[in-house]
């Protein structure tokens, strides 16, 4: 009985699903990102140290963007080791989806899943194209009769009803 009145929605007030999803989401996505990049911050030549991380200290850093506490040269640097393509991509790897495991493969000297950039991309241009205006029958319908009608002009003599 509790499960069956818990089991549907019950949004309050003005609140719908999408209202609800654009608090969650960046929340749940911040945390994600947040855990899946703790792991590029240690040193690779571990040393033993438990504080053995990369510190902005260790760095030199003179330039405008450090003194505004930006540090570009980690977006040259290191291979962006955290995200939802790398997470699918090792999924693949333990073959968790067995019929993904063409999207374990990783290309270059970062072992980027270049596959599953490819996937990315299809998935979100498949939801932009159902939102694109394709227009109705009679919209159609129009732009057939004008075509037609022009590719009938070129073959009649110019006049001047026609010009």
């Amino acid at each position: 009985e509790i499960f069956n009145e818990n089991f549907g929605p019950d949004f309050r007030d003005e609140e719908t699903f999408f209202s609800v999803f654009a608090i969650f989401f960046p929340a749940a996505t911040g945390i994600l990102a947040g855990a899946n990049i703790s792991g590029s911050c240690v040193v690779r030549d571990a040393t033993g140290n438990v504080n053995d991380t990369i510190v902005t200290e260790l760095t030199n850093c003179t330039s405008a963007a450090c003194k505004l506490n930006f540090d570009f040269s980690s977006c040259e640097t290191n291979p962006c080791s955290y995200g939802l393509m790398n997470n699918f991509q090792a999924l693949c790897k333990d073959n968790i989806y067995p019929a993904f495991q063409m999207f374990a493969k990783g290309y270059g000297k970062n072992n980027e899943p270049l596959r599953g950039y490819i996937l990315t991309f299809l998935i979100a241009l498949g939801f932009i194209l159902i939102d694109v205006n394709w227009g109705s029958s009679t919209q159609a319908l129009t732009y057939l009769n004008a075509l037609q009608h022009s590719i009938r002009l070129s073959g009649v003599e110019d006049h001047v009803k026609n010009f």
